[in-house]
């Protein structure tokens, strides 16, 4: 069954909900899958920073704004600053 799925979300979509608790995944043939995560321990999203004009960039995977960070942040956990959930940054980028 694992092997189905995976083969059915070869060109798929997602999205992460703001609670950090649902995920909702598409396909190219307009098929539809919500998974809900129990019993998990919350944990931050780790985020991959990226230049644009000289500026180091996070895309917030819950709210999608795109902020800015200061370098000394890579490799730590930060509050996003317009949702103000957990981010881990990558260590690199």
């Amino acid at each position: 069954m694992i092997e189905a799925f995976k083969k059915a979300m070869d060109q798929a979509s997602f999205a992460l909900s703001p609670d950090g608790k649902r995920i909702v995944l598409g396909d190219d043939l307009g098929q539809v899958l919500l998974v809900f995560l129990e019993n998990l321990e919350p944990f931050p999203a780790v985020v991959t920073p990226f230049m644009r004009f000289d500026e180091l960039l996070i895309l917030c995977p819950f709210c999608q704004k795109i902020t800015k960070v200061e370098k000394s942040s890579i490799g730590h956990e930060i509050l996003c600053p317009s949702c103000s959930r957990k981010i881990k940054l990558n260590a690199f980028y």
